[in-house]
C-alpha cells in the first residue's frame, strides 16, 4: 500500500472520531481534536507496520522465511 493511502485513512479516522465525539458528547473542540489526532496517529503506526510487513513478505524469495521486523 502506498504511503498516501495510509495518510488518507488516518485523516478519515481522525475526522470520523471527531464527528462521533461531537454528536455524542459535549467535550470542547480542542479536546475532541486532540483525542481524534491521537487515535489517528495510532492508526498510522499500525497501518505503516502492516504495509512494511507485507512488503517484506512479498520481497522474500520462495521457500525463504522473511526476517522479523524490529
Amino acid at each position: 500500500m502506498r504511503q498516501y493511502v495510509v495518510v488518507a485513512c488516518s485523516a478519515a479516522v481522525a475526522l470520523a472520531v471527531n464527528i462521533a465525539m461531537d454528536l455524542s458528547t459535549d467535550v470542547p473542540m480542542l479536546l475532541r481534536w486532540a483525542v481524534a489526532i491521537g487515535i489517528a496517529m495510532v492508526v498510522t503506526v499500525l497501518l505503516s507496520r502492516w504495509t512494511a510487513a507485507r512488503t517484506q513478505r512479498a520481497s522474500a524469495a520462495p521457500g525463504e522465511s522473511p526476517e522479523p521486523l524490529s
